[in-house]
């Protein structure tokens, strides 16, 4: 059996202003290092046989947060399929002329942000999906049975799209469907997947965008949660 648990970043200026982050290497803001903080409390004391991450600097400092409470000695490897998705010269634009300028030149979203060299949906995912089969693929082979990833938003939408669309219903859940559908995870929110045969194909969600963690940060509503961009 293989558990594995994703984490998103912690907060970032963008993510409150609702700016195409994309690949650009932002960096936390003092709520998103409280944020990893308290999330590295919470896994003070679960053993990771070894963590991944993407290469991107808001995910490494969230890693890291990770890393100094109780995992120094947990080994990492910093991946680029992890990263969130391409945005091209878009990156560093608001979020809504995205959707405004798609419009106003009567072209589909996935267009524009492809004409500007980025990735399509479609791009994104299967390059997204591919990182992650080859990552249980190592942890299979390595004989782990936990392992931490570390990524953002988008990659984390992306794969329970996949879990609950073009797997299903191989990937069990025993909650809201809907919501994990939609798979809009909060920042340092934690998702478990289990998977029994270490199949990528077929898996069991346990927990899904779980935030008790940030308590101390006061409530959080999924309306205000960050855009997964």
């Amino acid at each position: 059996m293989l558990s594995i648990t994703f984490v998103r970043h912690g907060n970032t200026d963008a993510n409150q202003q609702r700016i195409l982050q994309g690949q650009t290497d932002t960096v936390l803001n003092e709520r998103g290092h409280r944020q990893a903080a308290l999330v590295g409390e919470r896994f003070a004391n679960q053993p990771f046989d070894k963590m991944y991450c993407s290469d991107l600097v808001r995910c490494k400092q969230t890693a890291q947060a990770i890393q100094d409470n109780n995992h120094q000695d947990t080994p990492i490897t910093y991946l680029s399929s992890l990263r969130e998705r391409g945005f091209g010269a878009l990156s560093g634009q608001p979020l809504k002329h995205l959707f405004s300028e798609s419009y106003r030149q009567n072209i589909n979203a996935d267009d524009h942000v492809k004409a500007h060299g980025g990735e399509t949906e479609q791009e994104f995912a299967t390059r997204v999906i591919d990182g992650y089969v080859a990552v249980v693929k190592e942890a299979v082979e390595a004989k782990y049975r936990h392992i931490l990833i570390v990524t953002h938003g988008g990659p984390l939408r992306s794969l329970c799209l996949w879990w609950t669309t073009r797997l299903s219903p191989a990937y069990d859940y025993n909650g809201d469907v809907d919501r994990l559908q939609r798979g809009h995870h909060g920042n340092t929110g934690v998702t478990k997947v289990r998977l029994d045969q270490g199949d990528p194909m077929q898996g069991v969600v346990e927990l899904f965008s779980c935030l008790d963690h940030l308590k101390s940060l006061g409530s959080i509503d999924e309306k205000d949660m960050p855009p997964s961009v």
